[in-house]
């Protein structure tokens, strides 16, 4: 009988150490972080913008996350292709509330977080998920569209047409 008990508690708190290490793991990968300092993502590309961090004119306000996010607001005919310069001023965030305004359930505050940012990425045409975990997309805004690639570190990048070169999009500099 001892041994009995003995070996149904081992087994229920292996269970429950499994099952917490299993919900601790998917808690992790669906929270917004900006820890590793990129716009980045894996698995399907077409929802891995719905957990990244807010760029706003107190978050990080002059970064390339910002650029990448000024280029979705062009794409949609919200911004000037002059206004993306990273620099999330007066009229990126008035194109971000007007960009908010298009759907009713997101909260018009002029922030793009992670709710924002989920609908952008819900507008990804194209998808190809490669094998060793890079991607690429279409940005299908309702005035233009660009690619958009995630290369093998889950790390978003773009050609930005302004500057004539591809830029990675960083949450911690700013080379837009």
């Amino acid at each position: 009988m001892r041994i009995d008990k003995l070996t149904t508690g081992t087994i229920a708190a292996l269970t429950s150490l499994v099952l917490a290490g299993g919900m601790l793991a998917t808690a992790a990968s669906a929270s917004a972080n900006t820890n590793d300092g990129y716009v980045s993502g894996a698995n399907g590309m077409g929802d891995d913008w719905g957990d990244e961090g807010t760029v706003s004119r107190t978050s990080y306000s002059s970064s390339t996350a910002t650029c990448l996010w000024q280029q979705v607001l062009h794409a949609e005919g919200l911004l000037s292709a002059s206004g993306i310069d990273g620099h999330f001023g007066p009229n990126t965030e008035t194109a971000t509330e007007n960009f908010q305004k298009r759907y009713s359930d997101l909260q018009v505050d002029g922030k793009a977080g992670p709710a924002t940012w989920g609908k952008a990425d819900n507008k990804f045409t194209g998808v190809i998920d490669y094998v060793d975990g890079s991607a690429r997309a279409d940005y299908d805004g309702r005035s233009s569209n660009f690619r958009v690639y995630r290369n093998t570190q889950g790390r978003h990048f773009w050609w930005h047409e302004g500057i004539g070169a591809n830029r990675t999009a960083a949450y911690g500099s700013n080379s837009c």
